[in-house]
C-alpha cells in the first residue's frame, strides 16, 4: 500500500469518504489533498505528513512505511497502580518489593467503564452523522422540489 493509498484509507476510514472535511480537520486545504489522492497521486509534503498525524491521531510509522496500526495510542500504557487498604504497605514501599501473592490486584474496573463509555459515544456520533446526512439529503430535496411561481411584480 502507498502513502496516498493510505492517505485514502484514512479519509474512508475516520472521515466516511469525505476529502473536504479531512482537509479541514488536519489543517491543510482540499487542493492538497486532492493533489495527494486524486488522479495525479502526488507525494505529500513533510508538513502535511505531520499535520495528518499530529491532527487525526495517525501513526507516523503507519503512514510513512505501513507498518504497525493506523491509529496512535489514545493513552500510554503504564504499570498498573498498586493499592491496599493496609497502610503498612505504603510505610515499607522503598523498603521491601511485595511478593506477587502480596500485591494487591489493580481496579480495572474504571479502565473497563472508560472503555465502554468511549464505545457508546463512538455509536452515538456515527447515529449522528447518518441522521445529519439524512437531514441534509431531506433538505436538498425540499429545495429542489420548491416551485417557482413567478416573478415578483415591481412598480
Amino acid at each position: 500500500m502507498t502513502v496516498n493509498e493510505r492517505f485514502e484509507t484514512i479519509i474512508r476510514v475516520l472521515f466516511g469518504g469525505n476529502k473536504r472535511a479531512f482537509a479541514l480537520h488536519v489543517g491543510i486545504s482540499p487542493t492538497v489533498v486532492e493533489n495527494v489522492v486524486g488522479t495525479r497521486k502526488g507525494k505529500p509534503s513533510f508538513d502535511v505528513l505531520e499535520k495528518v498525524c499530529a491532527n487525526a491521531n495517525i501513526s507516523a510509522e503507519w503512514l510513512l512505511l505501513g507498518k504497525g496500526e493506523m491509529l496512535m495510542d489514545m493513552f500510554e500504557i503504564r504499570k498498573p497502580m498498586r493499592f491496599s487498604s493496609d497502610p503498612a504497605y505504603y510505610e515499607n514501599i522503598n523498603h521491601k518489593t511485595p511478593t506477587p501473592d502480596e500485591e494487591p490486584q489493580p481496579a480495572n474496573t474504571d479502565f473497563s467503564q472508560f472503555i465502554n463509555k468511549i464505545a457508546k459515544q463512538a455509536e452515538e456520533i456515527g447515529q449522528l452523522k447518518e441522521r445529519i446526512n439524512q437531514l441534509e439529503r431531506e433538505k436538498e430535496k425540499h429545495v429542489s422540489d420548491a416551485s417557482i411561481s413567478g416573478t415578483a411584480n415591481v412598480g
